[in-house]
């Protein structure tokens, strides 16, 4: 599981919402890797029970996710100038981890707005 100073500067496991394995896209070919998602990323291992994350995406009330319509069941999670294409390996993963994702933003945008005052 990542350490939270990956994404967010402290020390100390983050708890997992959501993990598994999915395909992520590099710059040549598709690897399956170990996902999870906290709280506030994304994280992804070579495979399960690894210390450290070979990568992550935060997740913010800005983060989107959207449809990567070149591969059946695959999505991008964007943040800001990052993203990261995955897919999953059915319709149901599919669906449960985009829902779970957007989940995760909607939460952030949440206490964002708590934090500057509004809501």
């Amino acid at each position: 599981m990542a350490a939270a100073e990956d994404v967010a500067g402290t020390t100390g496991p983050l708890p997992a919402i959501l993990e598994g394995k999915l395909l992520k896209r590099g710059s040549v070919s598709w690897k399956g890797r170990h996902f999870v998602l906290s709280e506030s990323a994304l994280s992804y291992y070579a495979k399960a029970g690894e210390a450290k994350s070979r990568g992550d995406i935060s997740i913010t009330g800005q983060s989107r996710v959207s449809d990567f319509p070149k591969r059946v069941h695959a999505f991008q999670v964007i943040t800001g100038d990052k993203s990261l294409t995955v897919c999953a390996n059915s319709e149901e993963e599919y669906t449960e981890w985009k829902d779970a994702i957007k989940q995760r933003i909607e939460s952030a945008l949440k206490a964002e707005d708590e934090l500057s005052g509004g809501a």
